[in-house]
């Protein structure tokens, strides 16, 4: 695995996946992992039938000294808002410089929201993954209370990337909504509505399975029944997204 560039756009891949005719899969990483580890949590295999890049989004690849910055002086307007607008614009260039007429994206915790995004932005892009995603930033509310949620500002900004308030687009492409019940960080009570309002819009795209011993994270787990389950969540992404993208 090495690190390209791509319209100035920081990746990590196999320089085999770059030049695969393997249906090519985006891999959008969370707040607190990186494309390293999602390449973990999700593994490049080159006889699964598919490609996958590593994408290091916008902001977090600034390192953490600068997201604690970012975070410590307005955590929504500084950190939060830019990861999920600036990347939804980087997504569209990424995509557009890889010059592939379809593509697939598998985002875990926010990177889910920004792959659901990604899945409404890009004409190229056929299917999303959504791993231990959230359906908009309200969550935030949850983890910093004391926050001035409720400005002006804030709350239109909130609103332009809530998916519940563009289900009719949202609704028109393949989704495949996957979520631990054990998950503490993005609780599945915040996906659960969205993905049902989903499926009743458009019952033959959307998928959607839980596990109930999944908590926030794709490798590491506490007990065998909780690896087990980790194991079936990413065999079934990675068939479903192959299914998608092939039609076989």
């Amino acid at each position: 695995m090495d690190i390209f560039h791509i319209d100035n756009i920081p990746i990590l891949a196999a320089e085999e996946a770059l030049n695969s005719t393997d249906p090519l899969v985006i891999v959008i990483h969370g707040m607190s992992t990186t494309a390293e580890t999602l390449r973990l949590g999700w593994p490049d295999d080159k006889q699964d039938g598919l490609a996958r890049i590593y994408w290091r989004i916008p902001v977090l690849r600034e390192g953490q000294e600068n997201v604690l910055s970012r975070r410590n002086h307005d955590l929504f307007n500084d950190l939060f808002w830019p990861v999920v607008d600036e990347s939804r614009r980087e997504l569209t260039r990424l995509i557009a410089a890889l010059g592939r007429p379809s593509v697939g994206l598998f985002g875990f915790s926010i990177g889910g929201l920004i792959s659901l995004w990604g899945n409404s932005d890009n004409e190229q892009v056929r299917a999303s993954v959504s791993v231990g995603g959230v359906p908009h930033l309200n969550y935030l509310l949850n983890f910093y209370p004391d926050y001035g949620w409720m400005t002006k500002e804030v709350i239109e900004k909130k609103a332009l990337v809530d998916l519940r308030n563009h289900m009719e687009t949202i609704a028109l492409k393949p989704t495949l909504i996957l979520h631990g019940l054990a998950d503490d960080q993005a609780q599945w009570s915040w996906m659960e509505p969205f993905s049902q309002a989903l499926v009743k819009a458009s019952p033959s795209l959307h998928t959607v399975q839980t596990y109930p011993h999944v908590r926030h994270r794709l490798t590491g787990a506490d007990n065998e029944l909780e690896a087990r389950e980790l194991v079936s969540l990413r065999e079934h992404a990675t068939r479903w997204l192959r299914e998608q993208l092939t039609g076989l």
